[in-house]
């Protein structure tokens, strides 16, 4: 993830009118992340993140128990 002072930066060279190519190459990133902070206008986004998945411990051990550690699966 691109650091806050990056995202600052490259929104004060995009107003003062330097173009996101030269802006990247300047400040060694790419073009898609200089158009993307850009389009942010500099601010952090948002990350929004799916709660993680809950799994069976014991559903777990069973089945890597009974596939001697390894993962099996029937063809197609």
């Amino acid at each position: 993830m691109i650091d806050a002072q990056v995202r600052k930066s490259v929104a004060l060279l995009a107003s003062s009118g330097m173009s996101g190519r030269e802006i990247s190459v300047r400040l060694g990133i790419s073009r898609n992340t200089v158009a993307a902070i850009i389009e942010q206008n500099g601010a952090m986004p948002g990350v929004v993140r799916t709660p993680k998945i809950q799994l069976d411990e014991d559903l777990l051990a069973r089945l890597y128990k009974e596939c001697d550690g390894y993962a099996q699966h029937e063809p197609r």
